[in-house]
């Protein structure tokens, strides 16, 4: 193992499953034990000493039952096909980087685990930009297309609370949520720019 983190590509250890199993074990047993999905406040649980909530803050899901089964499969299916792109070790660290930042988005603004979905088809839409997926299982659309609306959305719903709240804080949260992204593509990104 000469560097940690360019393992071949194509070596899966199987985080993408692991995250996908753990995170329906948790939201499974929150949901059987009456408590809900419900968005976690990280700071607010930090300053209470909810470390239960602390710990498993990667892996909360937001919304009812049927946003968390549409998560858990865009988890399992985009994680492990960007852990077959990346190596196991470099989209563990992507993947943990990702949450981070998450972690550190929810001081300013409360974004849920589940956004971490957005740092990892940046990363598909990025490296396999014309792979084309069934939206809604019926229409055939380019993953950077799908990307793209999604984020569009997710910016518009940022700027209205921001408008809203009359504070820059939520678009903090919007930049922490793609800032893996930004890191680990930084050197393909300059130079697919600089060709243009």
């Amino acid at each position: 193992m000469a560097n940690f983190f360019n393992s071949d590509k194509g070596e899966k250890w199987g985080f993408a499953i692991f995250f996908t199993i753990l995170t329906a074990l948790i939201n499974g047993l929150d949901l059987y034990a009456g408590n809900g999905l419900v968005q976690l406040d990280l700071w607010q649980a930090i300053q209470e000493s909810k470390w239960n909530n602390i710990a498993f803050f990667p892996f909360r899901a937001v919304g009812g039952v049927f946003s968390l089964i549409l998560f858990l499969f865009i988890l399992w299916s985009f994680s492990s096909q960007l852990e077959s792109a990346m190596g196991s070790m470099k989209f563990l660290a992507y993947l943990l980087s990702g949450y981070l930042f998450l972690a550190l988005g929810t001081i300013f603004f409360p974004i849920s685990a589940s956004h971490i979905t957005f740092s990892i088809w940046a990363a598909i839409a990025w490296s396999e930009p014309d792979t084309e997926i069934l939206f809604l299982f019926i229409l055939p659309v380019k993953i950077k297309w799908l990307f793209a609306l999604v984020s569009f959305v997710f910016f518009i719903s940022i700027a209205f609370v921001a408008y809203e709240t009359m504070s820059f804080y939520p678009f903090v949260s919007f930049v922490l949520v793609y800032l893996n992204f930004f890191i680990f593509h930084a050197k393909e990104i300059s130079q697919r720019l600089a060709k243009t």
